[in-house]
């Protein structure tokens, strides 16, 4: 297989390049070529409106580690025939075909798309094909839609996740293993509560995704919740299983109760910000009696010994990666060498090269190699993460930022002394 000129121009585009004839895509691999087989792969399918034209572009997420991973993506055309058909036969399968090109090499992949995934990209390739087909022929045009896309858009805003697909998998699977060993009655027990507190978590999936944006300090834990929602789309028994396996395996018998408080604060929270927003439908009488019930009964239980406590959830929320507070933070790492270097007129990639040189745990993740070496994507990545850690270090020690060159004052000259500069 030989790539055009116009396929490598492609290449360093897009991050990766679409072959109709051949139903392919191939993305350049610059690591040792061992580890495709071993990278975890993440698939977005994205559909946005431009004046020009409306784009579908398929995302790809590529990472041996998740603190390095490489983003490209394909713009499809939707009036070209060749890559409508394509889409369409994606979708039908299941199943994207890949090649990866480290140097000499093609290393095949074929990327199995899940089923709750494949099935909502099939449904926006549907809409998106509605408007291609309404939109304006006179005003159609797709490369200037690639290049608004271009200026507009960050490929890794669309891989807002916490939890991957094979890390839910590991979990699934473990805790079933676990749960088969545990007493029926508490299974039950477990099925109940996981139930109550689905049915709470159900309808609120737009009103979550409102939360991550307004409230960053929450991201991770709602973003889980998200992935969570994502992966179990669609087949709303299997989730419920998965959460009765884990609470339990990973909750204690006696915190069960105070689970049961929680899905009840739950759902009287969610109801009262329902109630003050403009959507809530239920009569104003009849949601402020709903809410006044909810609060009755949580205190109810707060009273009578079933109160929430941290012990009671912090197993649960931990098994399924979200960090629960209780822990001293992490030690703020030193950047005043890097402040001082920056402050003494360095360029921000000279002291990120010197971080890279004398920092211990930086050479380590890139491989022990000097900074002139690094991929263009690799320096950016340092560079960034130095001058942030310089901004909160400036902030810390009540420091200006950017750091600026300090003047030194020379005490005024005496009578016959001579200027030393």
């Amino acid at each position: 297989m030989r790539l055009t000129k116009k396929d490598e121009l492609n290449c360093v585009r897009f991050g990766c390049v679409f072959l109709p004839k051949q139903n392919l895509i191939c993305i350049p691999w610059q690591y040792d070529p061992q580890t495709v087989r071993s990278a975890n792969i993440l698939v977005r399918l994205n559909f946005s409106q431009w004046p020009s034209a409306p784009l579908l572009s398929l995302a790809f997420e590529i990472s041996r580690t998740k603190v390095l991973p490489h983003y490209c993506y394909v713009p499809f055309d939707l009036r070209n025939k060749p890559h409508a058909k394509y889409l369409s036969s994606v979708f039908k399968s299941g199943k994207i075909e890949l090649c990866f090109l480290a140097d000499s090499r093609q290393i095949a992949c074929t990327y199995e798309i899940p089923p709750y995934q494949c099935a909502a990209m099939a449904n926006l390739y549907t809409t998106a094909m509605v408007h291609s087909k309404t939109f304006p022929s006179i005003s159609y045009d797709f490369d200037l839609a690639v290049a608004e896309f271009e200026q507009k858009i960050r490929l890794v805003d669309f891989f807002q996740y916490a939890v991957t697909d094979s890390e839910l998998e590991h979990l699934i699977t473990s805790s079933k293993e676990a749960a088969a060993k545990v007493a029926p009655d508490d299974k039950a027990d477990a099925t109940k509560i996981a139930t109550g507190l689905l049915e709470v978590f159900r309808p609120q999936g737009t009103f979550v995704r409102g939360l991550i944006e307004k409230v960053p300090s929450w991201r991770r834990s709602l973003l889980v919740g998200l992935d969570l929602h994502r992966h179990f789309e669609g087949d709303y028994d299997r989730f419920v299983h998965f959460l009765a396996d884990l609470i339990a395996v990973h909750t204690p018998k006696e915190h069960n109760r105070q689970l049961e408080t929680a899905t009840l604060l739950f759902k009287s929270i969610f109801r009262l910000l329902n109630h003050v927003s403009d959507n809530f439908a239920k009569s104003d009488e009849t949601s402020k009696a709903q809410i006044e019930a909810d609060f009755q009964d949580v205190m109810a239980r707060f009273a009578g010994g079933q109160g929430l406590s941290i012990k009671a959830v912090t197993s649960l929320l931990s098994a399924i990666g979200i960090p629960v507070g209780g822990q001293p933070g992490r030690t703020p790492k030193d950047y005043s060498s890097e402040y001082a270097r920056k402050a003494s007129g360095q360029t921000w990639p000279a002291v990120a090269a010197y971080t890279l040189a004398n920092d211990r745990e930086t050479r380590e993740e890139f491989g022990s190699r000097a900074f002139d070496v690094l991929t263009f994507q690799e320096k950016e990545l340092l560079k960034h993460r130095v001058r942030e850690g310089v901004r909160s270090y400036a902030k810390r020690v009540g420091k200006t930022f950017p750091p600026v060159r300090e003047t030194r004052l020379l005490p005024p000259l005496e009578e016959g002394q001579k200027n030393p500069l």
